[in-house]
């Protein structure tokens, strides 16, 4: 049997998976987010400066390369992953790892989706249960979407079924159905899914 997962602690290459994150004027929610990387390779972060005033800069983390592609100004959040897909895309980068300026990442998050992504190839998406937490960190509740294929078409039309941020994108699906698009705003999650 062929386990889901990299066992626990071993070493798992992340040279095909950016964390894509789209930030405007978020400087400090940035640099906490991205201190929050904890991973047993090395990661590749793209930053969507989508217009910030001042421009973010990418800041020099131990375990992180950090690249920013500046949008000419603010377009939302619709255009900025848009471009960030198409820029990790040319870059080679099989996989996008989203997160938000804000966000904190669970310790080993992206080797576990990466190892699953290994072991089953149909897979263009994947998302994780979240812990929502306060501003200084102390846990509120739990987002913990079905992974039921039936419960998930129920409910799309509610609301989206994943934890956006959660999500590991296989690039090259992402623009095989269009990428984000620009035409719902703020609900490019749902749009993509299911567009």
């Amino acid at each position: 049997m062929t386990p889901s997962f990299a066992p626990p602690g071993a070493a798992r290459s992340l040279d095909d998976v950016a964390v894509l994150i789209p930030a405007y004027n978020a400087h400090d929610d940035l640099l906490r987010t991205l201190m929050s990387l904890r991973e047993d390779a090395p990661v590749h972060v793209l930053v969507v400066d989508d217009g910030s005033t001042p421009p973010i800069a990418a800041p020099e983390l131990p375990g992180l390369s950090v690249d920013v592609l500046r949008m000419p100004r603010n377009g939302g959040i619709e255009r900025a992953l848009a471009a960030g897909i198409e820029a990790l895309a040319k870059r080679g980068f099989r996989y996008a790892a989203r997160l938000d300026a804000g966000d904190l990442a669970a310790p080993g998050r992206l080797a576990k989706q990466r190892a699953y992504f290994d072991t089953h190839p149909n897979v263009a998406g994947l998302g994780m249960w979240t812990q929502v937490v306060s501003r200084d960190g102390r846990p509120l509740f739990m987002l913990t979407p079905s992974a039921d294929p039936a419960t998930l078409r129920r409910t799309r039309f509610l609301r989206s079924p994943f934890v956006h941020p959660s999500m590991m994108l296989d690039v090259a699906a992402v623009k095989e159905v269009g990428n984000y698009r620009i035409k719902y705003r703020a609900a490019e999650d749902l749009d993509l899914f299911y567009g």
